[in-house]
């Protein structure tokens, strides 16, 4: 081999070193090149962690993904800036939709996302002493219903004060 091929060899190396690593800094900083605009945009992206496992994920109406048993969160990071209708549906549960609006160099996060059963039987949540008591809990108010005999009270607490 001659000393001009090891040489431009070595050259040819550092120079395709050098382009893969700015397009590799590009990349991971969010530039994505878009072939329909012909030109480079920095993405935004969406992050939701779902309950129950295995739900089918809609952007725009177009299947992305769907949950997995181990995986029970969606992730994207190739969307560009704009507005995006997000569904998610599972069979028998009610579907859940949101609009939302991406922005450049962003993360949506939406933790906790529960879809909820369809025809589910309503049920107080505890029955206390023979006296016939019911309490209902939420995160801003407390409701205990008591009849004793033929007398049915009704308590409302606000827990905000």
């Amino acid at each position: 081999m001659s000393l001009k091929f090891r040489r431009f060899l070595y050259i040819s190396f550092i120079i395709i070193f050098i382009f893969l690593s700015i397009i590799t800094v590009f990349y991971a900083s969010g530039w994505r090149f878009y072939p329909k605009k012909e030109k480079f945009e920095k993405n935004g992206g969406l992050f939701m962690a779902i309950r129950p496992k295995e739900t089918s994920v809609y952007i725009n109406g177009n299947f992305k993904e769907k949950t997995g048993f181990w995986k029970s969160y969606f992730r994207t990071t190739d969307l560009l800036p704009g507005k995006y209708t997000i569904t998610l549906k599972k069979g028998n549960y009610h579907t859940w939709e949101k609009r939302l609006k991406v922005d450049a160099e962003k993360i949506n996060f939406f933790n906790n996302i529960i879809l909820f059963k369809k025809n589910i039987q309503a049920k107080p949540i505890s029955y206390i002493s023979e006296d016939s008591q019911v309490v209902v809990s939420t995160s801003k108010n407390l409701i205990i219903g008591h009849q004793n005999k033929n007398i049915f009270e009704l308590f409302s607490y606000n827990l905000n004060c």
